[in-house]
């Protein structure tokens, strides 16, 4: 009976970690528009060849695919800003500009998320909001495989400042803070 329970809870796990960023490609790509139109979010300008390069870009707008390069997995897709909204308490009308890009099949915990808030206090409240999330991210992957998910979150980083907020879960971390702390900076 216990196996039975605890095969029934890593599933019922393991289908709430795929709901945060998973669903067909139909439903990124719809997500992902309803993002960019329910946030004024950030265009696909900005490249990258290499993983390990910086960005040029000079804004959020230019620097979003230059960022999403630098994550170990190309299947991402970009959460709409009220699942963001339902899981996190990051409410739309508190920022001018971000973005949740994450591995598409919930089998992965990379991360990106940038945001401009509208004004510091609002930035602040976002910064926070991040920590809550990372906070439990860290508890649910705790004990549970891959182990590489919980030390991913061990070693993310939340930071920012004034208006700007950010989250970044993955391996190449530092990589994705530089470029990012290039554009907000």
């Amino acid at each position: 009976m216990k196996k039975i329970f605890a095969i029934l809870l890593a599933v019922l796990m393991a289908l709430t970690a795929l709901t945060a960023c998973g669903g067909s490609d139909a439903e990124s790509s719809s997500s992902a528009s309803e993002a960019v139109s329910e946030t004024e979010s950030v265009s696909d300008a900005g490249s990258v060849s290499d993983a390990e390069s910086t960005p040029v870009a000079t804004d959020l707008n230019g620097a979003k695919a230059a960022i999403t390069a630098l994550l170990s997995t190309t299947d991402v897709s970009e959460m709409p800003a009220n699942a963001i909204y339902d899981d996190t308490g990051i409410n739309p009308e508190d920022f001018e500009i971000g973005y949740w890009i994450c591995e598409s099949t919930g089998m992965s915990v990379e991360t990106v998320a940038v945001y401009k808030a509208k004004d510091e206090e609002k930035g602040a409240a976002i910064r926070t909001l991040l920590q809550n999330k990372l906070t439990s991210l860290q508890s649910q992957h705790k004990d549970y495989p891959p182990v590489e998910n919980y030390n991913m979150t061990l070693a993310a980083k939340i930071g920012g400042n004034g208006v700007y907020a950010y989250m970044v879960i993955s391996p190449n971390v530092d990589a994705v803070v530089a470029a990012i702390n290039g554009v907000i900076s």
